[in-house]
């Protein structure tokens, strides 16, 4: 799937999720940055290098601009608090950002195949309810 240069970002959804709201601004921060860097990553929605593996705890600090005791700190209480969850060998994810990636890919291979079944079988452009009525028929109908 091809880099996208733009990420979905909800602020209601952010400002209303309460598990992100029990965090402090800190641990805050640090979740917008990763959802940055998971963004990009080469499995989009997951915390990995380029290899695949974990993002070390070490990069992870350096990267939000923190000592690694402060990161782990931080990381633990986005955990603790359910906002992020880690897959196999401790890999932090974005569970919105994996589902939307899903459903990105399904729509896009759906699309590849010829997209909607039923808006297929149309001989215009246009659904046949939407069509106009040639010029000249209203004319005649109304006389």
């Amino acid at each position: 799937m091809a880099k996208l240069p733009f990420m979905k970002f909800f602020p209601k959804d952010w400002m209303g999720d309460e598990r992100l709201r029990l965090c402090s601004i800190a641990a805050r921060g640090l979740w917008i940055d990763l959802l940055c860097l998971m963004h990009s990553a080469p499995r989009r929605g997951y915390l990995q290098t380029a290899t695949g593996t974990p993002l070390p705890l070490d990069q992870i600090a350096r990267m939000a601009g923190c000592s690694t005791d402060e990161a782990s700190r931080l990381m633990q209480e986005l955990v603790d608090a359910g906002v992020c969850d880690s897959a196999e060998h401790g890999l932090i994810y974005s569970r919105r950002m994996v589902r939307e990636g899903d459903i990105s890919r399904a729509r896009s291979e759906a699309g590849k195949k010829g997209g909607n079944p039923r808006l297929l079988k149309q001989t215009g452009s246009k659904p046949a309810s939407k069509r106009q009525a040639p010029r000249g028929s209203e004319d005649q109908r109304f006389r």
